[in-house]
């Protein structure tokens, strides 16, 4: 896999927030055409697999209902054509009434394609409900958008398969939150605070051949992905795209025929972030960084300090923020959400590590406001642990020091501890909301010492992907991985 570029990054780094006000981007395909989102055809988990079953299939009881399934056949707008002079041998059948455009398919007037394969299958092995967010306006997790059908419930010990809209740019997102958290309020509905509260799958390719998960905020909810066929994840994918571990498959190992997962339920939150639930009840514990500039700290650079120094002045910000920007800032997510909620009770957070929630609300959120500054090195460390992947390395050294080079193979410390670990990226570990530039590194590594690594889940070979027939996204996968 190619480094990514500045721009396909920059995507990213803004909160990962797209709109489309296109209507093409205005409907997905239900399985029922005609029936509102929570009426779609739901199938039920028989027992939670290790990632190598089948994706749970929609099975119809009435042949005639049989078609609206999501296949991977692309579905494109029929045209009809004029026929010319003289009068053909069969009446031509009379010419049907304008169809009005309504969003829900590719069949309408609209005149556009929704439908884009594969499907995704949403298979739910959590105790708890899930909400799927931005499923007809990619990008947006705001579940009032189209009329309130932005979102759809998965119960838990169910799978729900869906063909989402086609993806007009690479690097679109759909979000996953709990269905406690948004039914909570108005607020939690409409928004996941800089995906504080939503776990979050991106769509690199158009073609659903690359994806990663999002973790530069937040982790809570254990989340896998695989390219199933008809008998479960295909053998041939995901592939390596770490050089390192090509050239040594010892260091590494690979997810090939299984889920490709992050175990975040049994990661410890580390104290410099935040431990936090947006309800007493609420089922999942999140762990939200304390660092919103995003920044990887490398492993072999040292953590910032609290006070936040500036970038050193030969580092240039790619996003047009000037030099001598700061290396770290205070994360403000928890506290904008503590004064935005109005139920009650609402937020608790765990101040002292000790699982001891105190309530948190708009008459002391000021006690977090400005709390925790410096870099977010363990909070990274602990998504890296959970999702068995090499660290980020580019730098090393400090700020208040020095900082040298120290690039490794595909921006990935592969080796460093001589654990095994995947043999490709799967989350961000950080975007740097800065976008610096040091003219110093190798062009091989992008020259941004504070952006995260090579990163992608990817089917990218053609004869592979064509035997894809679904893409699985698992909640609350069952554990396999060999560093567990």
């Amino acid at each position: 896999m190619k480094i990514f570029s500045p721009v396909a990054v920059a995507l990213v780094s803004s909160c990962l927030v797209f709109f489309h006000s296109n209507p093409a981007f205005a409907a997905i395909i239900d399985i029922d055409a005609g029936a509102p989102p929570e009426d779609a055809a739901l199938a039920p988990l028989d027992e939670p697999d290790d990632g190598t079953a089948a994706a749970a299939t929609v099975i119809d009881a009435i042949p005639a209902e049989a078609a609206s399934v999501p296949s991977r056949r692309r579905r494109r707008t029929l045209t009809g054509k004029k026929t010319g002079g003289g009068t053909p041998p069969t009446p031509a059948p009379p010419t049907p009434a304008p169809i009005a455009c309504t969003g829900r398919s590719s069949t309408d007037g609209c005149n556009i394609v929704e439908d884009f394969p594969p499907p995704f299958a949403f298979k739910n092995q959590c105790t708890y409900d899930i909400t799927v967010r931005g499923v007809k306006s990619l990008g947006n997790n705001n579940c009032d958008l189209n009329g309130g059908t932005n979102c759809f419930n998965v119960p838990s010990g169910q799978t729900r398969t869906e063909l989402l809209p086609e993806v007009k740019e690479d690097g679109n997102t759909i979000y996953f939150s709990t269905r406690h958290y948004t039914e909570q309020e108005d607020a939690t509905r409409r928004n996941c605070y800089g995906q504080a509260f939503c776990a979050a799958l991106e769509i690199y390719k158009k073609e659903r051949t690359i994806f990663n998960f999002d973790n530069q905020y937040s982790f809570g909810i254990p989340i896998g992905i695989s390219y199933d066929d008809d008998n479960g994840p295909i053998q041939e994918c995901p592939e390596a795209n770490l050089d390192e571990c090509k050239q040594n498959p010892s260091l590494c190992y690979s997810t090939k025929g299984r889920s490709d997962n992050c175990y975040f339920d049994t990661t410890p939150c580390p104290t410099e972030a935040w431990k936090v639930k947006t309800h007493p009840d609420e089922p999942v514990v999140w762990c939200l960084t304390n660092d919103s500039t995003l920044g990887v700290i490398s492993a072999l650079q040292d953590n910032t300090p609290a006070d936040c120094p500036s970038a050193p002045s030969d580092w240039n910000s790619l996003a047009g923020k000037g030099r001598n920007q700061p290396l770290c800032s205070y994360n403000t997510n928890l506290y904008t959400a503590a004064t935005q909620f109005l139920s009650s009770p609402a937020l608790v957070v765990d101040l002292n590590g000790d699982n001891q929630f105190t309530p948190l609300n708009n008459t002391n959120a000021d006690m977090i406001y400005t709390a925790r500054p410096g870099g977010a090195k363990a909070f990274q460390a602990a998504i890296n642990t959970a999702c068995g992947q090499f660290t980020t390395q580019k730098i090393s050294g400090n700020a208040l020091g020095s900082f040298e080079p120290s690039y490794q193979a595909n921006d990935r410390n592969v080796g460093n501890d001589g654990s095994r670990r995947k043999d490709h990226g799967v989350t961000f570990e950080g975007d740097q909301t800065y976008q610096y530039k040091w003219l110093k590194m190798s062009k091989a590594s992008d020259q941004t010492p504070m952006m995260a690594g090579n990163t992608g889940i990817q089917c990218t070979d053609n004869d592979s992907f064509d035997k894809v027939k679904t893409i699985t996204v698992t909640f609350c996968p069952t554990p396999w991985d060999p560093f567990l």
